[in-house]
């Protein structure tokens, strides 16, 4: 079983797939002072000069990466059956991804949000609600898979 933390400062997170998602896990994971690498099973994954050469890990996962992290982020884009994943699961390893990263920030925080999540027309009942949150007078920001990652809205304090 994973333990739940809160507190990441210092933690080692390792952060799997370098997309758009992963690219704002790791821009969140260093604000919040841990130690990050990342890893991806392309070449050439988008943001792979957010981090440092000698903390990359391209065209393949290394399980020695999944060893050392204490925290392993996994964006959307890649199957948590991967055996690496599956092995530091196994091992105990808190594994998440970018909404949990999301909900642990908020734990103690007074903001509401409000959460869609589905197989089909979440994008239309996402904007949907942010303009009817809006036109009620609400502070609204609509953030996840629709543009904004929710991690760079919490960075950008929205």
């Amino acid at each position: 079983m994973s333990r739940a933390r809160t507190d990441i400062n210092g933690i080692k997170a390792l952060v799997v797939g370098l997309g758009d998602t992963g690219a704002s896990c790791v821009r969140w994971l260093l604000a919040q002072g841990a130690v990050v690498r990342g890893t991806d099973s392309r070449e050439a994954p988008p943001h792979a000069a957010i981090l440092p050469t000698e903390s990359l890990t391209l065209g393949r996962f290394d399980a020695a990466d999944f060893a050392w992290a204490e925290m392993i982020v996994v964006s959307p884009g890649v199957a948590v059956a991967t055996p690496e994943i599956a092995a530091a699961a196994k091992a105990g390893k808190d594994i998440v991804g970018d909404v949990e990263l999301f909900a642990r920030a908020l734990a103690e925080d007074a903001s509401q949000v409000i959460a869609i999540t589905g197989s089909n027309g979440k994008s239309t009942v996402t904007s949907l609600v942010g303009h009817l949150c809006a036109a009620a007078g609400k502070e609204t920001v609509v953030a996840g898979n629709i543009g904004l990652p929710v991690l760079d809205a919490l960075l950008a304090g929205k």
